[in-house]
């Protein structure tokens, strides 16, 4: 199984899920709004200072073809938009069954 960290500007988050969701129809993920930091894009703390924020994205994929419709629909983003902050982590995770 993988989990992948999106880490996004809010400014294109909507248009990354839809880009997703064309490569991965139905998909189930987390929503992180207002996430704060700072990255290669500067700083992002939602103040009167740095305005902008970003969202974190949370998917897990459980076969290979659904991990690379996730891939591709990012790099797809990541064309349309190379100006904004748009990164992908992926980690090899194994769920715990609490049953």
């Amino acid at each position: 199984m993988t989990r992948f960290e999106i880490i996004t500007n809010r400014s294109v988050e909507s248009d990354l899920l839809e880009l997703i969701d064309e490569a991965y129809p139905g998909i189930y993920y987390s929503l992180v709004p207002g996430t704060l930091g700072r990255g290669r894009q500067g700083v992002r703390q939602g103040d009167e200072v740095w305005p902008e924020k970003n969202s974190l994205v949370i998917i897990y994929t459980e076969t290979d073809d659904k991990r690379k419709a996730v891939i591709r629909a990012v790099k797809a983003a990541k064309k349309h938009f190379p100006r904004e902050g748009i990164k992908v982590f992926a980690f090899a995770v194994e769920p715990i069954d609490l049953d």
